[in-house]
């Protein structure tokens, strides 16, 4: 038996043949990181501190939005969402963890911890973690859309 060819030994007479999509390294990883782990995680550079951001979860994002409602219609609901975002996507910086609880706590009080520590850095680091953290969303978004323009 000879070895197969997927373009004409699978297609049947009159059948479109679709190409599949080719995606980088970098693509492929971001795929995978999307589909199998469900988590993306990336160490990037914000004024010369690298930071360890983390993709949210469901439940992160709305642990986020519980820490949310003192500032919920007031001009300060950007900068807590954009802070309370962060908080919730920081792991370490410079290798450091961001925040190790003393005591065993309740898991929804770390990134209500977290925030609240975040809350003493300046506008400026926590903008720019914001922006790596929504640029991190930004390619598996189109990495998503690639795969599912070419699947048809």
């Amino acid at each position: 038996m000879g070895s197969l060819d997927p373009d004409t030994d699978f297609v049947k007479p009159g059948e479109q043949v679709i190409e599949q999509p080719t995606l980088s390294e970098e693509e492929r990883k971001t795929f995978i990181d999307a589909l199998l782990i469900g988590q993306m995680s990336k160490t990037v550079d914000v004024f010369g501190h690298q930071v360890l951001i983390k993709t949210l979860t469901v439940d992160l994002e709305l642990q986020v939005a519980q820490i949310l409602r003192p500032w919920e219609n007031t001009v300060g609901f950007p900068k807590a969402y954009k802070t309370a975002s962060v908080a919730a996507s920081i792991y370490e910086i410079d290798g450091v963890p961001f925040y190790t609880p003393i005591l065993p706590t309740d898991k929804t009080e770390i990134v209500a911890n977290k925030f609240e520590k975040l809350k003493a850095y300046y506008p400026a680091f926590v903008d720019g973690v914001y922006l790596k953290l929504t640029e991190m969303e930004q390619s598996m978004i189109e990495v998503l859309e690639k795969l599912g323009k070419s699947s048809g």
